[in-house]
């Protein structure tokens, strides 16, 4: 079975799961957390590439923070870390397309856009502190209304004509389950077998 988000932290509202994540590791040590994930309904301070926040209305995007430290691997090494983070966005594009977004594209190195034409459906950001663990943070918008976006899309949006009830916080186990035959602790043959899915 997948061994990632056996554990689940839950929280109605955060400054952002990523630094929750790292709080934990913090408190309880990176190698009994890994596979562990930080969710939660709202951010308040959600981080971004570069500096950047990610902005996410209350209740309405899948916001998670994933702990990587693989004990018997000893901390995460380069390698290791730049698999994991090619791994994530494919994972995500997976994912979506489990619950009925079959247009997701991977625009490297960390964000999943799509439908026609793309637009930004999801960001991916990696941390990690030089010492026993990654973070890898994951925000997807689910019900978002995008119409102040109009670079960015929501699962609720290219659904819309399918379905009347998007998926919610249930499609975070689908993230992990996409996840595990990608990460850098399969054969490296899984990763590149993967690479091929649709990418701009």
């Amino acid at each position: 079975g997948c061994s990632l988000g056996q554990r689940l932290e839950y929280h109605a509202s955060l400054s952002s799961t990523m630094t929750a994540a790292r709080e934990l590791v913090g408190s309880e040590g990176g190698a009994s957390l890994h596979g562990a994930v930080v969710l939660a309904d709202e951010q308040t301070a959600g981080l971004g590439r570069r500096g950047r926040s990610w902005d996410a209305e209350a209740c309405c995007s899948l916001l998670f923070s994933l702990v990587w430290a693989p004990a018997a691997a000893g901390p995460p090494a380069f390698p290791e870390l730049v698999r994991l983070n090619l791994a994530a966005p494919l994972a995500v594009a997976g994912a979506c397309s489990l619950v009925g977004v079959s247009s997701g594209l991977v625009k490297w190195p960390n964000d999943v856009w799509a439908g026609v034409p793309p637009k930004k459906l999801s960001g991916v950001l990696l941390d990690y502190d030089g010492r026993e663990a990654a973070v890898l943070g994951v925000g997807v918008n689910v019900l978002q209304d995008m119409s102040l976006h109009p670079a960015a899309t929501s699962v609720a949006t290219l659904l819309a004509a399918q379905t009347p009830s998007p998926p919610g916080r249930e499609a975070e186990p689908g993230w992990a389950g996409a996840l595990e035959p990608s990460s850098p602790l399969a054969p490296p043959a899984s990763l590149r077998e993967r690479l091929p899915s649709p990418v701009f």
